[in-house]
């Protein structure tokens, strides 16, 4: 997944929709955050997972084969359902505020979000030229 997202960046880098130095973290936050709003894949994956095995869940007093699945997967696949559910929404909660809060602290490329913070700036007009550009 990691991989999928390099060659993403690659490709942007490449076509010149974004620069070689800017912040990578940037990159998979959403637009109205002022980032470059690319669906980040592996948190993708991960809300998959956690949708899943809460269908799973919901499911298991009902039907008992799905019951036999559940007690079955222990690290079979993706899914792992004998982990238990707290625990990957707070690797996913973690992970997305992590990449807002590593490009919040970077020295150059923290100016931009520190600016948009303060009392002067409009971040609605901001965030709509970051989307529209120069049009």
């Amino acid at each position: 997944m990691e991989e999928l997202q390099r060659i993403t960046r690659r490709v942007f880098t490449k076509y010149r929709h974004h620069h070689p130095k800017a912040a990578v973290e940037r990159t998979m936050i959403a637009r109205k955050d002022g980032g470059r709003g690319i669906i980040d894949v592996m948190e993708l994956r991960d809300r998959q997972i956690y949708n899943m095995r809460k269908y799973f869940r919901m499911r298991m007093e009902e039907n008992a084969f799905i019951q036999k699945i559940v007690r079955s997967d222990e690290n079979l696949t993706p899914l792992n359902l004998h982990q238990i559910e707290d625990e990957l929404m707070e690797a996913i909660a973690a992970r997305g505020g992590d990449s807002m809060e590593r490009w919040r602290s970077k020295a150059i490329h923290g100016r931009f979000f520190s600016e948009l913070n303060s009392m002067d700036v409009d971040k609605k007009m901001s965030y709509e030229w970051v989307k529209t550009g120069d049009r």
